[in-house]
C-alpha cells in the first residue's frame, strides 16, 4: 500500500491501515484454518437449530462467542491466494456466520415463518428442524418469508421446472456478460491492470500508459475503467446469485419464489435513493440494520451516512483475505460519499417538495456515483481485484466466449487448455 499522497485524510487512513495490518495475525493457507472455520459453521448451525426451541437463549448466547470469534479469526488469518470462485464462497460463509449467529443467538423467540406460496418437491425434508437450521443460515442476507423481516411471498405463475430453466438461463447469460465485460482489459493490459493472478499495480502509471497508447486523454481511460468496474460487479453479482439459485432449485428443497434475482436493473435508477434502496442488491439490508440498530433513534441525516459507513467497513474486511490490505480510505470515502448523496436528496425534497427523478435525476445519480467511486476504483485496480475477476477464465481460456470471439476476429491467439 502506498502511503504517500497529497490528501492528508488518505495519508492518515493509509498509515492507520498499515499499523493494523502489522498487528493482525499472520495469514496462512485455507487448509490451516480448518479449525476456526469449522467452529464458525458448526457454532452458527447449532445456534440456528436451537433458536427453533423456546427457552434456549442462554445456550445460544453461550455458543455465540465461539461462532462469532472463530469467524473473525478465520477472516483475519485465512490466505485465499486470489479472487477465485471458491475463495469468494469461503468468505461468504464466514460473513454469513457472523451476522446469522449474532441475530439468532440473542433472539427472544423462534423465527416466525410465513407459509410458502407452493410446496417444493421434497417438502417433507423442509419440515425438519435440521433443514430449517440450514435454511436460516443460507437465508441470512435476504431473510425471505420470515416475519417481521419480509412479507409473505407471492405465488408465481410458473412452477418448479420453469424456475430451474429461468435461473440456469440467467446464470449462462450473466456468465457471458461477465466474460465479455472483463476480457477487454485482460486483452489490452494483461501484465498490468488486467493481470488475472494477483499482484499490486501502479494505477496512475498504467492509466497514463493506456492513454498514450491509444492517444486519448487520461479522463477517457478513467471513465472506461470505471464503467468496466460497474459492469464487472453487476455481472458477477448476477452470475453467483443465479448459479446458487439453480443449484438450490435442482435439489428440490426450495421453491422458485424463494430465490429472486439479486439486481433490479440498477442502470435504470433515476436517484441515489432508488439506486441503493431498490435497484442495487439488497443482500446487506438486514445486516446493516442489525449492526446500526443501537443508533436507530438518530435523525436520518446522521443515521443514513452511518449505515453507509458500516457498509464501507463490511467491504473492507470481506476483501482483506484476498489481498491482505485494509483499504480504509477508498471504501470509507466511497460509502461516505454515497451516504452524503442520499442526504442531499432528502434535503432537496425538504426544500423543494419534489423528489429527484427523470433524466436530470439519472444524470445526477451516475455523475455522483462516478465521482465518489474513484478512490475505490483506483484501489480495486491497484490491488488487482478487477484483474482477478478473470482468475478462473484465464486458467482455462477455452471456456471464454470473449476469447473465442477475439480469436475469430484475429485479435487474439486461439484459446488452448493450459
Amino acid at each position: 500500500m502506498i502511503v504517500s499522497s497529497n490528501n492528508p485524510l488518505k495519508r492518515t487512513l493509509d498509515a492507520v491501515a498499515l499499523r493494523l495490518e502489522d498487528a493482525f495475525p499472520t495469514q496462512v493457507p485455507f487448509t490451516y484454518t480448518y479449525p476456526p472455520w469449522v467452529l464458525t459453521v458448526a457454532g452458527t448451525l447449532a445456534i440456528t437449530y436451537l433458536v427453533h426451541y423456546r427457552d434456549t437463549k442462554p445456550y445460544r448466547i453461550a455458543l455465540w462467542p465461539i461462532a462469532f470469534g472463530s469467524a473473525w479469526w478465520a477472516l483475519l488469518t485465512i490466505d485465499l491466494g486470489g479472487w477465485s470462485t471458491t475463495a469468494v464462497n469461503i468468505v461468504t460463509v464466514i460473513v454469513h456466520s457472523m451476522t446469522c449467529s449474532t441475530r439468532w443467538a440473542f433472539a427472544d423467540d423462534p423465527p416466525a415463518y410465513h407459509p410458502l406460496p407452493r410446496r417444493p418437491p421434497l417438502d417433507f425434508i423442509r419440515r425438519t428442524t435440521a433443514f430449517k437450521s440450514l435454511d436460516l443460515f443460507l437465508n441470512e442476507f435476504r431473510l425471505l418469508s420470515i416475519a417481521p423481516y419480509s412479507p409473505p411471498l407471492k405465488r408465481s405463475a410458473y412452477g418448479w421446472f420453469p424456475h430451474v430453466l429461468y435461473h440456469t438461463g440467467l446464470f449462462v447469460f450473466h456468465l457471458i456478460v461477465f466474460d465479455l465485460a472483463t476480457y477487454p482489459l485482460f486483452h489490452l493490459d494483461p501484465e498490468g491492470l488486467g493481470y488475472p493472478f494477483g499482484r499490486t499495480t501502479d494505477y496512475h502509471a498504467r492509466v497514463d500508459a493506456l492513454a498514450r497508447r491509444f492517444g486519448v486523454p487520461q479522463a477517457v481511460v478513467r471513465a472506461g475503467l470505471t464503467i468496466n468496474v460497474g459492469c464487472g460487479v453487476y455481472a458477477a453479482m448476477g452470475l453467483t446469485a443465479h448459479m446458487f439459485a439453480s443449484m438450490a432449485m435442482v435439489t428440490g428443497l426450495w421453491c422458485g419464489e424463494e430465490l429472486p434475482g439479486t439486481m433490479n436493473k440498477p442502470f435504470l435508477a433515476t436517484s441515489l435513493s432508488e439506486f441503493w434502496g431498490r435497484r442495487y442488491h439488497q443482500r446487506l439490508r438486514h445486516w446493516l440494520l442489525l449492526v446500526t440498530s443501537p443508533f436507530r433513534r438518530l435523525p436520518s441525516y446522521l443515521l443514513v451516512p452511518l449505515i453507509f459507513l458500516a457498509s464501507g467497513l463490511y467491504h473492507i474486511f470481506i476483501h482483506y483475505p484476498f489481498h491482505h490490505r485494509l483499504a480504509l480510505y477508498p471504501n470509507l470515502a466511497m460509502f461516505a460519499g454515497a451516504g452524503l448523496g442520499n442526504v442531499l436528496e432528502r434535503l432537496f425534497l425538504r426544500l423543494t417538495g419534489r423528489r429527484v427523478g427523470g433524466w436530470y435525476g439519472r444524470i445526477w445519480t451516475w455523475t455522483w456515483l462516478a465521482i465518489v467511486s474513484q478512490p475505490l476504483v483506483e484501489s480495486w485496480y491497484e490491488l488487482n481485484i478487477i484483474g482477478q475477476y478473470r482468475w478462473d477464465l484465464s486458467k482455462d481460456p477455452t471456456g471464454s466466449v470473449a476469447h473465442w470471439l477475439a480469436y475469430a476476429f484475429g485479435i487474439a491467439p486461439r484459446p488452448v487448455k493450459p
